[in-house]
């Protein structure tokens, strides 16, 4: 009983000091801090509503001399966004741009003159069919404005950021950019891109002090989700998405603007986000220690909650199929 009770205890002990050693090393090991941010110039590209202007919000209320320029298609939109920030003509500025693709000399010669410090591409767009509902120019459209709507701007900053070695640039991706939801199969595509764009870009860029965020929000309540909602979504679209729930944009933003500052590479919010976040992590680069550790310690817990949340998705496909035969 006795030599029991000590390999026991001599046990307990081990795994304690080998847990203690990880950890330290770990600690040690992680990705180098990013110095203290103070932003001077804001470029937002979506910023005319949604996620991009309740984000300006939210920069006006921690830095209220900090210059934002909001980017979007629409220049009455830009003006009734502006009207909403309730910010004076010298903090924020309006800016006209399509960012897609097809106009990416624009794109390049407009973001290069306003040179800021800080991007955030919050500009995009989806659409919910069955794949082969899909056609190719919905592929390709998707493409050109979520992809590379934000790789042409990120393309005009980096250069100078580098040279200064200083500044953050920030993504807004999807949870659906983590995993593949039910018709979503463009959508997805142009989102899951984003996270391998920016684990390159945080690679090339912290070493020159330049911090890398991607946010991976959920359903938000937004012009843009209801717009969203008015088309004609596939009947498991709705009933996945209710998984989630739908969130409001405020609080995303506010994680969103720490995250940036802190130079942290992932942002999200939300029990559901988050969790997604961790499962899905993979090569994510760790620059936040405490989330790594969590990561580390709660992965099989993770792994059991997507194993379920997949194995009901299934059985929302299964009985779509169902209706589908009966109204055929």
């Amino acid at each position: 009983m006795g030599d029991n009770s000590f390999w026991c205890d001599y046990g307990i002990i081990s795994i304690f000091l080998l847990s203690v050693l990880i950890l330290t090393l770990i600690y040690f090991f992680k990705s180098k801090s990013l110095d203290t941010f103070i932003p001077q110039h804001v470029v937002i590209t979506g910023g005319s509503s949604g996620l991009g202007l309740c984000v300006a919000k939210e920069i006006l209320k921690t830095h209220s001399n900090c210059k934002i320029t909001l980017i979007a298609r629409n220049l009455e939109k830009l003006k009734q966004a502006k009207k909403m920030t309730g910010a004076s003509s010298d903090n924020v500025y309006i800016q006209s741009l399509d960012v897609s693709r097809e106009n990416a000399i624009n794109v390049d010669k407009t973001i290069r003159s306003l040179d800021p410090d800080v991007l955030i591409c919050c500009a995009g767009t989806s659409e919910a069919k069955l794949f082969e509902d899909h056609s190719l120019k919905d592929f390709t459209d998707l493409m050109d404005l979520n992809f590379y709507g934000t790789l042409l701007p990120i393309k005009a900053v980096v250069q100078n950021m580098k040279k200064l070695k200083r500044g953050r640039i920030a993504v807004v991706s999807s949870v659906a950019g983590q995993l593949g939801v039910f018709g979503f199969s463009a959508y997805s595509s142009s989102k899951f891109a984003l996270n391998g764009l920016c684990q390159v870009l945080s690679s090339e860029l912290r070493p020159h002090g330049i911090g890398v965020t991607i946010s991976f929000p959920p359903d938000m309540d937004t012009p843009g989700y209801q717009e969203e909602m008015k088309r004609d979504k596939p009947w498991e679209c709705h009933e996945i998405s209710k998984t989630a729930g739908l969130l409001m944009p405020e609080p995303i933003a506010e994680k969103l603007w720490r995250d940036i500052l802190a130079g942290n590479y992932l942002s999200v919010t939300g029990m559901d986000a988050w969790a997604s976040s961790m499962i899905a992590s993979g090569w994510n680069p760790q620059t936040n220690f405490c989330s790594m550790v969590i990561e580390i310690i709660l992965s099989p817990i993770f792994k059991l909650v997507a194993w379920g949340h997949l194995r009901y998705f299934e059985y929302i496909v299964t009985k779509g199929i169902t209706r589908r035969n009966k109204n055929n």
